[in-house]
């Protein structure tokens, strides 16, 4: 029994899909789906693996050729789920209630291309990739913790001195050597800051916010 979903649905799993690939750096998943009225049912999935069970990448990120891609793996694995019984291929069956699209995290190469076409399938690369690969920052991808951690500071900052008093300084000098001390104090297995009572981590993540900040700031000068 075939469950139908929306598209965002299924682009959310093919990409939960990718993050389950062993790859290093370039996670791929890919979803085959079947689809009627609108709606998607799964019907195969795959992710980028290699054989071997190396890295499936070279030294210059470049991806070894013994690497199976996602789509030929979703493929492999939709033959073998839907065999073919009785001289039936089941799969093909599937088109006469729909038309099977395969959803995939990252745009398919030339040859995945290729292999989607000889089994006259067609495909959707996940819109939240396609937002990514825009270059615009998904800001949700922030963890809630660092800007927690860097509120934390800035709050005790602004009781001890005065708020936004940072953005006067006329060098980021101080702040470098802060970010330096509060990390290898805490490397040092020290939790938190004696005076603060704040965890190193939140003073050194408010200092590195002054400086991303600051580095835009014409007035400020290095020693």
């Amino acid at each position: 029994m075939l469950t139908f979903v929306t598209k965002q649905k299924i682009e959310e799993h093919c990409i939960d899909i990718a993050a389950k690939s062993r790859c290093a750096k370039r996670k791929v998943g890919a979803v085959l789906t079947l689809k009627a009225n609108g709606q998607y049912a799964v019907l195969a999935e795959g992710v980028n693996w290699n054989p071997d069970g190396s890295s499936c990448e070279l030294p210059d990120g470049s991806t070894k050729e013994s690497v199976i891609h996602a789509e030929a793996a979703c493929i492999h694995n939709a033959s073998g789920k839907f065999l073919c019984l009785n001289g039936r291929n089941l799969l093909e069956e599937m088109r006469d209630k729909g038309e099977l699209i395969m959803f995939v995290s990252h745009y398919p190469c030339d040859n995945c291309k290729a292999l989607l076409a000889k089994h006259n399938l067609s495909y959707i690369v996940c819109e939240s990739f396609m937002k990514f690969s825009s270059h615009k920052p998904r800001m949700a991808l922030v963890p809630a913790s660092l800007g927690i951690a860097c509120a934390r500071a800035l709050t005790y900052g602004a009781k001890k001195y005065k708020p936004n008093n940072w953005r006067k300084t006329e060098t980021i000098e101080d702040y470098i050597s802060a970010i330096t001390r509060h990390i290898d104090a805490w490397r040092e297995g020290e939790e938190n800051d004696p005076e603060s009572g704040l965890c190193h981590l939140d003073h050194a993540a408010a200092n590195l916010s002054f400086l991303i900040e600051l580095k835009h700031l014409p007035k400020v000068k290095d020693k």
